[in-house]
C-alpha cells in the first residue's frame, strides 16, 4: 500500500535491479552500468519515504505493509557494497553516508515490527537530521 506509488516503485526497482545484477554470476559487477551518486540518491528517496510514512501513519498501519519496512531496509542495505566499490575512488564519504541511512532504515523497520513507538520516534528524529531528508 505505502510502497505502491510510482515514484517509490521506480526507486525500489532501480535498487532491486542493481542487486539482481550484482547477484547474477554472468554479469561481473564491473560491467553493471551504474553511477554511485544515482544509487545514493535513490537511497535518500527511500529514506524520505520511510520518514514520511512514519510521521503520517500509525505503527499498526506500518506493520501491515508488504514488503515490510524491515525487508525494504535490508534490501536497500545490500547496495552499500556496490556504492562503496564504485565511489571509493572519487568520493569515499558517499558509501559511508549511504550506510548510515541504511542502518537507520533497518533499525526503523525493526522498531516497526516490534511496535516500539519510542524507538521509532527517536530513529525518525535521527534520520530527519541527515542531509537530504525532510
Amino acid at each position: 500500500m505505502l510502497f505502491r506509488s510510482a515514484k517509490m516503485a521506480s526507486g525500489l526497482s532501480c535498487v532491486v535491479w542493481l542487486i539482481l545484477q550484482r547477484n547474477n554470476m554472468n554479469t561481473p559487477l564491473a560491467e553493471v552500468p551504474i553511477e554511485a551518486r544515482q544509487l545514493y540518491e535513490q537511497i535518500v528517496r527511500v529514506a524520505n519515504h520511510f520518514l514520511h510514512s512514519c510521521k503520517h501513519f500509525s505503527i499498526e498501519m506500518l506493520q501491515s505493509e508488504n514488503p515490510t519496512f524491515e525487508e525494504v531496509g535490508q534490501v536497500i542495505s545490500q547496495t552499500i557494497g556496490i556504492i562503496k566499490l564504485v565511489s571509493d575512488d572519487f568520493d569515499p564519504m558517499l558509501g559511508q553516508q549511504a550506510q548510515e541511512y541504511c542502518e537507520l532504515m533497518v533499525k526503523m523497520g525493526v522498531a516497526i515490527r516490534k511496535g516500539d513507538n519510542v524507538a521509532l520516534a527517536n530513529l525518525v528524529h535521527e534520520l530527519g537530521r541527515k542531509p537530504g531528508c525532510i
